[in-house]
Formats: C-alpha cells, sequence, structure tokens
C-alpha cells in the first residue's frame, strides 16, 4: 500500500523549506514553485533522488504568495504529486537616512523629511513619527505615513521637540532616527499667573506675578496698567514686580499686565488690589464649644474687630487646625458675621480655631488660638490586626488584637462574640485579647469583636479559626506496593481519630520536594513519579484535620536500576491495567490452546499404538 504523500512547508524571508514523507516506491521527487500571482514560469524547480525528504527554496521575495508542488515519480510513471500554498514572510527594514526636521516659519509647526527606504520584497513599508517633549520624551504622540515627509501640527511655540521616524514592515521594525528641533516664537500663549498685591499703603500697592505658562518665546518686557487713575503710557518693566503709588486709600485698583516676546503682546491679566489705611485689629472674645451628639461639629462665636477707619469690615476669616500636628485642616471666609458652626470634622479630637477679619486693604492679625475637643461617637471603625494566639487548643482559641485606627472617644469595653454555639449575650473585656473556652474539637469559629465607647459599639470585626482535634493521629500501614526505575507507588490506612473531627486532605512528601502534595482524604495510594533510578527516597504522608496536620508515618523505598523492568507492569501510570487485562486474555487463551494441543497430541499417540497393535495381529 502506498501511503498518501504529505507535504510541509516552512516560510522564511527569503526561502521556503519544504518537507514530506517519502514514498515506498518513488524513485524521485519533482519539486516546483512558482509566484501566485504569476506562473509556474515565475518561479523554479528541481529534482531531488528518494533518499531526500527535505528542500530549500532560496532567493525568494519577502511577503510574496508563492505555491509549492512536490511531485513522487517512479521512472517515469507519476505516483502522487501534491500542492501548497504559502507566504514568505518579512524581514525588518533599512533604517531611514537624511533624515531633516525644519520648523516653519510663522506657526508652529515642524516638516520632516527623509530618504526614502529601499522597499522589502512585496511587504507594505510604513513610516512611523513620534513627538514628545524634550523633557518628557515618555508622552509622545504618532503618526503613519507611506511618504518620506511629514508635517507635525498643532504643537507648541518655542518648545523643543524630540522627532523620530521608524520604517516598519509589518510589525518588524528598524532602529529609529531621532532629531531635537524647536519651534518657532509666537506671542505668549497667556496671560501672566499669580498676580498678587504683596504690599498696600495708603498710597501704594506692590504687585508680583509668574511669566506666562506659555511663554511661546523669550518675554522681553511686561506692560502694566490699572484703574482708575490709570497713566496715559502703559508702564514698561522687565521685572516680575512692580510698584503703584500717587493711589487713593481705600479704593478697589484693577491691575493689568501683559507679557511681550520678540512677536508682540499677549493677552492681558488682571488683578483686583485695594489700598489699606491700615489692617483692623482681631476679632474679640472668641469662643470654641462642641455640639452634643453632633461628634464633626464645633460652634464658633467672636466679637467683630473695630472698623478701621473709613475702611468696612468686608469678612472674616476663620481657620482650624489639628492640635496633634499643626497641619490645617481647612478655613472659611464669611461676610461680616460673628459666628460660625466648623462641620466635617473627625469625632473626639482636638482643634486649634482663630478667627480674623479683613477690609479692603487685606487680613489683620489672628485671635490667639482657642483649642476644643469634639464630642465622642461610635468607633469609626472596627479593632484592627484580629488575629489567631498560636496556641489554640481541642477546646480553646485566643484572640487578640488592636484599638479601631479612629476609636472616635475613650474605648470603655469591648464585645465578643462567635458561633456556633455563641453565648446569650457578647462577652465584655477591657483587655485586648481573649480566650474562648468549653469549644468542641475540629470545629472552625467565627469569632466578632467589636469597641464601644459612651455613644455605642462600632463596626465589627471577624476572624475565624478551627479547634485543634483530641489527637493528631498519624496514618497507618504505610507501604510501598510497586516501584520502578522512576516511580515508586505507595499505600496506607487513614489514622484512628475519633469526636467529630475530619479528615480534609493528606499531605505527602519525599526529598527534593519543594512542598507537600495534597491528596483527597478518600484516597489512600499514590504513586510518586520523575524520580531517579537505583536511588532511596525516605517518604512521609500526614493527615490534615481542619488547618492542623496530624503526625506523620514515614517509611524509605528505592527505585529500581535504570533499564529494569520490574514492576513495570503493575506499576505503569498510562494503560496498566488495561495492559494487565489484555496479558490475562492472552495468557487464559494461551493456556486453553495448550491444553487442547496437549490432547491432540495424547490422541494422535494412542491412536499410533492401536495401529501398530492391529498391524501386528494382522488386521487389514
Amino acid at each position: 500500500m502506498i501511503l498518501a504523500l504529505q507535504m510541509i512547508l516552512v516560510a522564511n524571508p527569503t526561502t521556503i523549506n519544504v518537507f514530506w514523507d517519502t514514498i515506498e516506491d518513488a524513485t524521485k521527487y519533482n519539486i516546483v514553485w512558482w509566484k501566485s500571482e504569476g506562473d509556474i514560469g515565475d518561479g523554479g524547480n528541481d529534482t531531488v533522488d528518494n533518499t531526500e525528504n527535505l528542500y530549500n527554496i532560496q532567493n525568494l521575495r519577502e511577503c510574496t504568495d508563492y505555491v509549492v508542488s512536490l511531485e513522487a515519480v517512479k521512472g517515469e510513471e507519476q505516483l502522487q504529486i501534491e500542492e501548497k500554498s504559502t507566504q514568505t514572510e518579512p524581514q525588518a527594514p533599512f533604517p531611514v537616512l537624511g533624515m531633516q526636521v525644519n520648523p516653519l516659519e510663522n506657526e508652529p509647526t515642524l516638516e520632516v523629511e527623509w530618504i526614502p527606504v529601499v522597499p522589502v520584497g512585496n511587504c507594505d513599508l510604513i513610516y512611523t513619527i513620534t513627538w514628545a517633549f524634550y523633557s518628557t520624551p515618555d508622552k509622545e504622540e504618532r503618526g503613519n505615513t507611506t511618504e518620506p515627509h511629514y508635517s507635525i501640527t498643532g504643537l507648541n511655540f518655542y518648545t523643543d521637540y524630540k522627532v523620530c521616524v521608524t520604517s516598519s514592515v509589518e510589525g518588524l521594525s528598524a532602529n529609529s532616527k531621532c532629531d531635537d528641533e524647536t519651534t518657532v516664537t509666537g506671542i505668549p500663549g497667556g496671560p501672566p499667573e499669580n498676580i498678587n498685591g504683596v504690599n498696600s499703603t495708603t498710597e501704594a500697592l506692590t504687585v508680583e506675578w509668574d511669566p506666562p505658562a506659555t511663554p511661546n518665546g523669550v518675554i522681553t518686557n511686561y506692560s502694566v496698567t490699572w484703574s482708575p487713575d490709570d497713566p496715559s503710557e502703559p508702564i514698561i518693566t522687565t521685572a516680575t514686580t512692580f510698584t503703584l503709588t500717587d493711589l487713593k486709600p481705600c479704593t478697589d485698583y484693577t491691575i493689568s499686565i501683559s507679557a511681550a516676546t520678540a512677536k508682540g503682546n499677549g493677552p492681558l491679566g488682571e488683578s483686583s488690589q485695594t489700598t489699606l489705611p491700615k489692617v483692623p485689629d482681631s476679632p474679640s472674645d472668641l469662643v470654641v464649644a462642641s455640639v452634643v451628639d453632633q461628634s464633626d461639629s464645633l460652634d464658633v462665636s467672636w466679637i467683630q474687630a473695630v472698623r478701621p477707619g473709613r475702611c468696612d469690615i468686608t469678612s472674616n476669616t476663620i481657620s482650624w487646625f489639628l492640635n496633634s500636628t499643626g497641619d490645617q485642616v481647612g478655613s472659611m471666609v464669611l461676610n461680616s458675621t460673628e459666628s460660625y458652626r466648623i462641620t466635617g470634622l473627625d469625632p473626639w479630637t482636638k482643634y486649634l480655631v482663630c478667627v480674623s477679619a479683613a477690609t479692603q486693604g487685606g487680613n489683620g492679625p489672628t485671635t490667639p488660638y482657642v483649642d476644643q475637643t469634639t464630642d465622642e461617637d461610635i468607633p469609626g471603625g472596627p479593632p484592627e490586626n484580629v488575629k489567631v494566639k498560636n496556641y489554640t487548643t481541642s477546646d480553646s482559641i485566643s484572640v487578640e488584637w488592636d484599638p479601631p485606627a479612629s476609636p472616635n472617644g475613650v474605648i470603655t469595653r469591648y464585645l465578643i462574640s462567635w458561633s456556633p454555639h455563641d453565648p446569650t449575650e457578647p462577652v465584655t473585656t477591657k483587655d485586648t485579647n481573649y480566650t474562648l473556652m468549653g469549644l468542641l474539637p475540629c470545629t472552625t469559629y467565627t469569632i466578632t469583636i467589636s469597641a464601644t465607647t459612651s455613644k455605642g459599639s462600632g463596626p465589627p470585626s471577624d476572624t475565624s479559626d478551627t479547634t485543634q482535634p483530641d489527637g493528631l493521629a498519624a496514618p497507618t500501614n504505610l507501604q510501598k506496593t510497586s516501584n520502578t526505575e522512576t516511580e515508586i507507588s505507595v499505600s496506607w490506612m487513614p489514622p484512628n481519630i475519633s469526636s467529630n473531627c475530619q479528615i480534609v486532605s493528606y499531605s505527602l512528601w519525599w526529598e527534593k520536594i519543594k512542598s507537600p502534595v495534597n491528596i483527597s482524604p478518600n484516597v489512600t495510594q499514590y504513586t510518586i513519579t520523575n524520580l531517579s533510578p537505583e536511588t532511596l527516597y525516605q517518604i512521609s504522608v500526614a493527615a490534615n484535620y481542619g488547618s492542623s496536620t496530624g503526625a506523620a508515618t514515614t517509611l524509605k523505598a528505592k527505585t529500581t536500576k535504570d533499564g529494569s523492568n520490574v514492576g513495570a507492569i503493575v506499576g505503569g501510570v498510562i494503560g496498566g491495567l488495561a495492559l494487565v487485562a489484555i496479558l490475562g486474555v492472552a495468557v487464559l487463551k494461551r493456556n486453553k490452546l495448550k491444553k487442547m494441543m496437549r490432547r491432540d497430541k495424547k490422541f494422535r499417540m494412542v491412536r499410533r499404538e492401536r495401529e501398530k497393535m492391529q498391524h501386528s495381529h494382522g488386521c487389514q
């Protein structure tokens, strides 16, 4: 029988490897190849003798579909022929050369151009252009093109960019070529920032500012104007601070500032400032009180500051801080009022509070700090780090914990309950540890603990643990049942256990194993594989009771020599039982056949003896 001709094609960028199964009667193989979109003449052919089963087609084009025909021939007779198609693989192109990056004169655009890369076979060549701020090269943008040039638009003025061009073919990329370039200068993209008054008197205001966030070039100067009473011409300065003089007291002024580059001035930034005759004194008689049953609030009251001259008290600023750290928690600017309720505070926490008054000229000094503690509340969280101590027994579990991270008051006690068989009422303790007594062996208990203040109990924290069995019995009758050069099979009997404890699994281990093997509780045998030939191993097995492991039973067993067949039939892992059954049937048939042959042989011997006797007596 002639097997079917089977051909396998393995494509590379410029070669195709042809593999096939040889045909018994074939004397040679003809190989022909051509492009799928061409004809047979657009390819090549060759012949190899019947001892070959592979051929390498060379000098092909990348990313090209080819048809390969394999013909098995006996003499001049065609036995079989198979034809398959495949496509050659791509390969990375050359990097781009002659890359140039040029900024446009009047807009934030970079023109990128380069020498075209030589195409790779029939592969689709793509150019990927990436650009990013030079200071943050990891935050890049990208674009693709098939042409040797690209315009990067939408950039910022006067900004350093890193531009890279990468040629690629179907995901295979060449090394990138990169260059740095700066876009052209433009007018500032925004006003000066953070315009603030830094000093005021009855006749002067001093302001300062920061350059625009997007200067779009080198800032050459700033233009400053103000109203009312503004000058006829803007004041030009190269500094980022300026003092307005000859002003009127208690007057609101709008100060306008713009930045300029070589291209011109950018947009205006404005700030309103008020001259002051003097800042007001601080308010007096500051009182801070906790609010009963509102643990997140403090009531604050004061007597308003005396009005300084013609300037009205425009606002009061109340600020509060954590007493423990001095960090500011919040502040609130109020209209001319004399009381405020601070909310959103933490329960049972001491705060520092102060108040200041402001006129059109600014804030006056604050009052001395007054401290006060918010009212208690139930604990804001459960006890933390609840854990079971290491000495759990068959009838007790000891737990310990830390107070809640947010006690929200004085912790007066802890409530403890557990299930199953929990007490009618929760157990109370002032300590941060407790031992549950009178428990059942091998039982998993869920323990719930909550903290209590004068306002009540907070949320609970749960943990669980399993009591130990009455005795950590070991499996019995551990024995080797079979072995080969790489395997040892063992079996055992369950341990003698009592009470309500249950075996949840067995752990079996031996030398050179990283962690024990976990075995189902209803399985009492195991075959260890991947062992070394003629090696003595110490094998141990132990029963697992819940989270506890009992004592181990151990034996030593040795694998056979390399190549030994001892135990191969009995200990075979795959098909072992089936093989035994087949061999058994074969033996039975063989024995039956032997018996039949023996009976037949005996019959023939008796028959010959009778014929001899008849012949000797003259019987015909």
